[in-house]
This record gives C-alpha cells, structure tokens and sequence, in this order.
C-alpha cells in the first residue's frame, strides 16, 4: 500500500514508521509495536491502494487516546507543529 505524503510523493506505507513516532511521543515500545500493528490492520482493512498521511494520522490518534491520552496529546502537538513548519516553506 502506498502512502501519499503531504507533498504529493509516494511511499510505500511502514508499520514500523508509526511504531517510532508513537514511540517517541511517549509510548513505551510494547505499546508503540502494538499500536503500529493495529494502526496497520485498520489502514489494509480500507482495502486502498493508496492512503494520505492525513488518514493514517486520525487512526494513530484514535488508537493513541485507547492506550495514553498524554501521549496522544504529546503527538497532537507534534503534528500541528509539523504543520505550521510545512506552512513556511
């Protein structure tokens, strides 16, 4: 499946990519290897061949608030960061 990014490339969609945000926004690693698994079961559940990082950010953030809210708003306050930085440039 492949993702299309917020600056219209494609890349190929990674279980582990989303393990390693979650991560580092305050997941331990068994939740984060958990959490990448899930999010990955309900992206290939979509039957797409293509979905936008937009998509995968709202089911990361839905599988989050199951697990840790802080953490949810830890990565919340990442990607809207994210976002405005993308904005400038």
């Amino acid at each position: 499946m492949k993702v299309i990014k917020r600056n219209g490339e494609l890349e190929d969609f990674e279980e582990g990519k989303v393990a390693r945000v979650v991560h580092a926004a305050g997941l331990s690693e068994e939740q984060a290897q958990q959490l990448g698994q899930n999010v990955s079961q309900r992206i290939k559940a979509l039957n797409a061949q293509q979905v936008t990082t937009i998509q995968i950010r709202d089911v990361v953030i839905e599988e989050m608030n199951k697990i840790d809210k802080y953490a949810t708003d830890m990565f919340i306050w990442y990607q809207k960061g994210k976002d405005e930085r993308q904005k400038k440039t």
